[in-house]
């Protein structure tokens, strides 16, 4: 079986012992949860916390090498690695980010559909208009506004897959725990880039309404704001024996409000 390639950042981090954008002290290893990489090269072997595990029982010296490899490790600010998996990851606290340790195979969103419409509450606006020293009712046309994000959720939590064969695909559960942090993470940016969404997509949404105040009245108006999602389903093919899973997300693309107005 030939050997997994390392990422481009875990070879960064083998030879500077730090993150890619040039931290230390603050790394930390994701094991994952995949298939363990048995045939490691020697210079990956020996980075793992006890290299040579099948001969540890002849190995008197074997908690000393422990206390010493620990010691290194709090000095040169280098990660405790027990052993590889496929979708083993590490990540840095400064900057927030993490990185494969091997090179990742291609991941790719077949397509998706439009799935209906849906709505959640992000606030409540309330204005009080005193109008008691007025003699006459008054028309008065006001504007509301409300700054939102448009960006993407996906629900990793509900999850249906099908594994393609020769002969013919067979449906079944595909559970959370199934894809990684990482996978997951891979699809989430894949989704934001389909849908061109960044970080930085901010927008106000405005409306103008009219309304009567009648004279000698205190009205006061509740403005109930609501995110609209557009709702989606994607087709993902993952990184893993060609299971293809059906992803649940939803993109947000505009506010609405309901009101109540009281005059007392």
């Amino acid at each position: 079986m030939p050997r997994r390639q390392r990422s481009r950042e875990f070879e960064h981090y083998r030879k500077t012992l730090q993150c890619p954008n040039g931290h230390r002290h603050a790394l930390t290893f994701i094991e994952g949860t995949g298939d363990l990489v048995e045939n490691l090269g020697m210079r990956d072997r020996l980075m793992l916390e006890n290299p040579l595990s099948r001969f540890e029982d002849r190995l008197a010296s074997i908690e000393l090498v422990g206390r010493l490899r620990q010691f290194n490790h709090d000095r040169s600010g280098g990660l405790s690695i027990q052993r590889f998996r496929f979708d083993s990851m590490f990540a840095c606290d400064t900057c927030g980010d993490q990185w494969p340790v091997f090179v990742q195979r291609e991941l790719k969103i077949i397509d998706y559909q439009k799935t209906g419409l849906s709505q959640t509450s992000i606030g409540l606006e309330k204005r009080r208009l005193d109008w008691t020293q007025s003699s006459a009712d008054s028309t008065c046309t006001l504007e509301f506004k409300h700054e939102w994000m448009k960006r993407v959720e996906v629900g990793f939590e509900s999850l249906t897959s099908r594994e393609e064969t020769r002969s013919a695909g067979m449906k079944g559960s595909y559970g959370l725990l199934a894809i990684n942090a990482g996978i997951q993470q891979r699809i989430t940016e894949s989704l934001k880039l389909t849908h061109s969404v960044t970080s930085q997509t901010r927008k106000t949404s405005r409306q103008e309404v009219e309304y009567v105040f009648p004279a000698g009245k205190v009205t006061v108006i509740k403005t109930y704001w609501k995110q609209i999602w557009q709702e989606y389903e994607c087709r993902v093919r993952l990184p893993d024996r060609d299971k293809i899973v059906s992803i649940p997300y939803r993109v947000a693309f505009d506010v609405t409000f309901d009101q109540e107005v009281e005059h007392i």
